[in-house]
């Protein structure tokens, strides 16, 4: 892991890594010094070590990994999530003798390729499987890099463990509706887009629960100026970053990510479907492999105030749709997308790298 921040991907490989160990499985993370990566994956007990990833050209860090996999007893994996880290963990795996090579996977974690240059081509070629997060970052993956062998390539949709109870509809009628956002606060989110659009919307109050890439993150002071330049800020609860998000999902009655970019798989999706809270989202990237318009959210266009505030508006006017949303959302987490399902599906492709 080599991100500079806790993210999603963070969240991903923790919970994965959770329930390896308490499959029976030895885990152990190799981090970039990353404090408030480092820090949490140490908080859960895991074995950390820092390498130094990227940067200057450092001859020492690779060979480092390529000893620690050499002492290893074991089958192992070596399991990255970066594109950057793909290139580390190829030049350590590059130094070993050919029978002591563990099974290379990664989870591809993007849509977007942000590198497509030659270099990166011998990294992808090395791996034994890769795991796309939607059915669309596989499919750009292999527009993009068609020397990939199209076998080695599975899309698994994410999943989540924190499975909220949502609060009991015993609320005042005339509470106005809360509309919720959780996830990282950067302008591929649209955030923005959300903000102007609660100016449109009626009888709903926002909970934007995040942080943004920094303390004083520009961005941040940009949508606080918005928010008081249209008169909504008074209608905004700003929680600042949080590691638990289970009481903010518990008591939405919409979610809303409306993300510009192209989402590859947000992990908030799950968390939300699972609390049974109906979503409006972007139909960008994977999401509408996720969210079924009409069924279980409602799908708009990115950067479109006044379309996201219509669907929004939509569900602020109407308690029995958002109720009965929110129950086919609740149904389609246990059918399709419990814990229990990805973890089998990514164990199996662990399997499928280990046979080779």
């Amino acid at each position: 892991m080599s991100n500079r921040t806790w993210g999603g991907g963070e969240v991903y490989v923790l919970t994965l890594a959770k329930e390896q160990r308490e499959n029976g499985h030895s885990v152990e993370i190799i981090c970039a010094d990353r404090p408030p990566v480092v820090d949490r994956f140490k908080k859960e007990g895991f074995k950390v070590t820092v390498l130094q990833m990227h940067g200057h050209i450092n001859l020492f860090a690779p060979r480092k990994f390529a000893r620690m996999i050499r002492k290893s007893d074991q089958p192992t994996v070596v399991h990255v999530h970066r594109i950057p880290d793909t290139v580390f963990a190829s030049k350590a795996i590059s130094l070993l003798p050919e029978d002591r090579r563990p099974s290379f996977i990664m989870t591809h974690h993007l849509i977007d390729l942000p590198f497509t240059d030659k270099k990166f081509d011998r990294p992808y070629e090395m791996l034994d499987r890769i795991i796309c997060v939607s059915q669309k970052s596989k499919d750009t993956l292999l527009s993009v890099k068609s020397h990939i062998d199209p076998t080695k390539v599975t899309a698994i949709l994410n999943s989540t463990k924190v499975v909220t109870t949502k609060s009991p509809e015993n609320k005042p009628k005339d509470r106005p509706a809360m509309i919720t956002y959780v996830g990282r606060v950067v302008k591929e989110k649209g955030v923005d887009t959300l903000i102007e659009a609660l100016a449109r919307v009626q009888g709903a109050t926002l909970t934007i629960c995040g942080g943004g890439a920094s303390e004083k993150d520009e961005y941040v002071t940009y949508l606080h100026k918005l928010a008081d330049r249209i008169n909504v800020n008074d209608r905004i609860n700003w929680t600042g970053f949080t590691t638990d998000v289970t009481k903010y999902i518990g008591e939405a009655d919409i979610a809303v990510i409306p993300s510009r970019w192209q989402e590859p798989c947000a992990l908030v999706n799950f968390e939300f479907l699972a609390a049974g809270v109906p979503l409006v989202t972007s139909n960008t990237g994977g999401q509408p492999e996720i969210i079924s318009e009409g069924i279980d959210g409602l799908l708009v266009p990115p950067n479109d105030p006044k379309a996201l505030a219509e669907a929004i508006q939509r569900l602020v006017d109407d308690p029995d749709l958002r109720k009965k949303m929110g129950e086919a959302a609740r149904e389609k987490f246990l059918n399709r997308f419990t814990y229990d399902k990805f973890y089998q599906r990514v164990m199996s492709v662990y399997d499928e790298a280990l046979g080779k």
